[in-house]
């Protein structure tokens, strides 16, 4: 295996769940030090997975900054003896606003963490307490100037926009306070009601209302604009940063190569098939300690393979490369991405001289709809 990704480590504990978030959580945190003991034999038990120099490593969740100092250490302590990690690994780690304090940035920069994700969401109060956020406006503005004043230059903070009751105001305002920070990058989405968030259950209800087309459209309109004029370049949907200051992690993501996942729900991809871990802390405690199957495996066809490189290389500004298609999959894929290209040539940019082509910088919020006229069914 060639061109390991990194590891990404899922730490599933939230002291207070999101009414929007999706993700696999926890908040019983009794079986915090159980799931360490399980987390450390997994990823001993990962030790053939790769040969190859892990080059990066990322700490989500749930709320990584909600357990100790001591667990994130023993985590990193296992993947150092177990795995060949790079001299100058990018090691982020998600932090909660009301996480951070002098003490607990200091010692998270003294094991090495070297970038942070900070979920700030919003800088408007009556915002923040819609999305049930357990932080106000004073902790991310002290969480950003802390992070900075111990040194911390590679700091990412995440946005929503097109949420319920939010103005175009509110949002440049978020715009503004980000800008006036010097931060070198942002990651911003859009807000996705998923039916099994508390936000789900209020919009089957009927007792709340997703923004319409429009208003996404002008609220992504903007943001584009504004990013741009700052000279932040637009990489992925969601994802803006000064040069040099990509996420390497999520980059080889969309780039397609292989990576390793620990912990709860986390998952796996090898080059030929994906891993995803049991969605349960108490299972996946279970069954690890009992040698006890704790995920599930798919081998990918070729078609698969096809339609994720499609759909991870259209939501970036790098696009997918036909002579690469061809390489990979064939002359079947290579002919059906040029007549796909030239039936929707309105909505593509195309390099003629690489073989390249992308998706407009207009378009990537509706990147679904066009990206589905590629996929092929098995």
């Amino acid at each position: 295996m060639k061109n390991l990704a990194g590891i990404y480590i899922h730490i599933p504990f939230c002291k207070k769940i999101c009414y929007y978030c999706d993700f696999y959580k926890s908040a019983n945190y009794c079986y915090v030090d159980e799931f360490i003991d399980a987390i450390l034999k997994e990823i001993s038990y990962k030790k053939g997975f790769t040969k190859e120099v892990i080059e990066t490593i990322y700490f989500g969740g749930g709320t990584p900054s909600s357990i100790s100092i001591k667990n994130i250490e023993l985590i990193l302590n296992q993947l150092y003896t177990t795995f060949n990690i790079s001299e100058e690994p990018e090691i982020t780690f998600e932090i909660n606003p009301d996480d951070v304090y002098f003490e607990y940035l200091h010692k998270l920069k003294s094991i090495g963490i070297n970038r942070l994700s900070i979920g700030i969401q919003s800088f408007n109060d009556k915002i923040l307490n819609f999305l049930n956020r357990r932080h106000n406006l004073k902790q991310s503005i002290h969480s950003i100037i802390h992070a900075q004043k111990l040194g911390f230059n590679n700091i990412s903070i995440d946005l929503i926009y097109g949420i319920p009751h939010q103005s175009i105001t509110d949002f440049l305002s978020d715009l503004d306070t980000f800008f006036s920070f010097g931060l070198n990058h942002l990651s911003a989405y859009h807000l996705t009601i998923e039916d099994k968030t508390h936000f789900g259950r209020m919009l089957k209800k009927g007792v709340l209302s997703e923004v319409n087309e429009k208003e996404s459209l002008l609220f992504y309109n903007e943001l584009i604009n504004k990013m741009g004029k700052n000279n932040y370049s637009h990489y992925e949907i969601s994802s803006f940063a000064k040069s040099d200051y990509y996420s390497k992690h999520n980059m080889s993501y969309w780039k397609n190569v292989p990576y390793i996942g620990f912990g709860p729900s986390a998952h796996s991809y090898d080059g030929s098939s994906r891993y995803w871990n049991i969605e349960s802390v108490k299972k996946y405690i279970k069954q690890i300690n009992t040698n006890e199957s704790y995920f599930d495996k798919e081998n990918l066809t070729v078609i698969d393979k096809f339609n994720e490189y499609i759909i991870t290389g259209l939501r970036t500004k790098w696009g997918c490369n036909l002579d690469n298609i061809k390489l990979k999959f064939g002359d079947t894929y290579y002919e059906h991405c040029k007549k796909t290209i030239s039936e929707l040539s309105e909505f593509y940019v195309f390099n003629s001289s690489k073989n390249i082509f992308a998706l407009s910088e207009k378009l990537l919020l509706q990147s679904d709809f066009y990206i589905e006229k590629f996929i092929l069914e098995k």
